[in-house]
């Protein structure tokens, strides 16, 4: 992980990390064009259209 890392300002190298251990325990996070992406991934205010991942709600995860 690179010094990036950090849960309280939910970074890029924290949302990887939480989605990579989700996915090793056998959940999906959605992609865009799939159905729940609008709703897992929040628009970034002045963000130039960059959005986050909702990795803590668990809602977003779907089992494979």
């Amino acid at each position: 992980m690179g010094t990036d890392f950090n849960r309280y300002t939910k970074s890029y190298d924290y949302n990887v990390f939480v989605i990579k251990c989700m996915q090793a325990k056998g959940y999906s996070f959605p992609k865009e064009g799939e159905v729940d992406y609008d709703a897992c991934w929040t628009k970034n205010v002045g963000g130039g259209g960059v959005r986050d991942p909702s990795v803590e709600a668990a809602s977003c995860y779907k089992k494979n």
